[in-house]
């Protein structure tokens, strides 16, 4: 698998006077736990959520929920999983790379993202490997 030459779309624009409202929120983070980031998704958009309603909202924006949704009885209408969804677990897509490939990415990110306080929650993957 090659690494696609070029521009990394997001860069170091998170550090610049002008804010602008957005919520960052990591796949690490929602896995480690879902039911406070729900509960800030909720606030970031002016809402307040009862128990009930994150419970819900926990349970069907689940991995499990939502590929139980992709499954289909009927051949014709099955899609190809694999392409959309992957294990649902945290640094899975570091085995879709080369030790070599994952370096590159690494160094790469750390690069363009040197000046960014978004990197708070990126791991290197070759200290994963």
């Amino acid at each position: 698998m090659n690494m696609v030459p070029g521009l990394i779309i997001y860069s170091a624009t998170s550090n610049t006077e002008k804010k602008t409202s957005f919520l960052f929120v990591s796949y690490e983070d929602m896995k480690k736990n879902i039911h406070t980031i729900v509960n800030q998704v909720g606030r970031f958009l002016g809402r307040e959520l009862n128990e009930d309603t994150v419970e819900r909202i926990v349970e069907n924006s689940s991995f499990k929920s939502m590929k139980g949704k992709f499954q289909k009885d009927d051949d014709a209408e099955r899609i190809n999983l694999d392409v959309f969804l992957n294990k649902g677990e945290m640094n899975q897509w570091q085995s879709r790379f080369t030790k070599e490939q994952n370096k590159r990415c690494d160094e790469m990110f750390l690069r363009k993202m040197k000046d960014c306080d978004l990197t708070r929650c990126y791991a290197p993957v070759i200290s994963v490997l």
